[in-house]
């Protein structure tokens, strides 16, 4: 723009410029992407200019604003004050080098992210799901009752049953369900496990 056409013949002429802007800014194409306009006016010899092209023009002059998308509200992270206060409990699959899978069950502290509990069985149950809670438990507290304990589990079937309810509400512990008791996710554990399998067991021919 504004440049001698024959000092610079690479520039776009008025008249294609014009084309962009009269294409750009026509209301029946305020739905659709730059993309798919430009695909259009070439498809019906309106403008022989390449996608790109457009794109530098909108962007000089400013013709179709960004979208203002609505950002996502940011989560608080689930946090503890101290010690068992929130436990997290997941299950993850490892596969040996044999092919066989294999299920790790554990239980994480969140203040100090330190393993409760764990075992390794080779399938999905309940029963061992609340044989690891009860463990971990036991190591935490003895016999005592826990103090406004929290445990947050994903809505896998091992955690989300009747067995596990039960035994949590006579054990007055509060079960979370992560992102529909409450809208945190279970990434704690998640990140553990990530970590557990990439600088550890993947290094490893087990």
């Amino acid at each position: 723009l504004n440049l001698c056409a024959k000092r610079h013949p690479n520039q776009a002429t008025p008249h294609e410029v014009n084309t962009i802007c009269a294409w750009l800014k026509n209301p029946q194409f305020q739905h659709w992407s730059i993309h798919a306009i430009w695909a259009t006016a070439f498809k019906y010899n309106k403008t022989y200019l390449s996608k790109n092209t457009w794109y530098t023009y909108n962007a000089y002059l400013k013709l179709r604003p960004k979208a203002n998308l609505p950002q996502k509200p940011k989560k608080t992270p689930l946090r503890a004050c101290q010690i068992n206060r929130i436990w997290h409990a997941d299950i993850t699959i490892f596969k040996t080098a044999d092919g066989n899978k294999y299920f790790i069950y554990t239980v994480l502290d969140n203040f100090s992210r330190r393993i409760l509990d764990w075992q390794i069985h080779t399938r999905v149950s309940a029963k061992h799901r609340l044989n690891s809670i009860k463990n971990a438990l036991k190591f935490a507290f003895g016999s005592k009752i826990p103090p406004q304990l929290q445990l947050v589990t994903d809505a896998g079937p091992e955690n989300n049953n009747r067995t596990i309810k039960e035994f949590l509400q006579n054990a007055a512990v509060q079960l979370s369900i992560a992102q529909i008791d409450i809208p945190q996710s279970n990434s704690m554990m998640e990140a553990f496990y990530h970590t557990a399998k990439y600088r550890y067991l993947y290094q490893k021919p087990i």
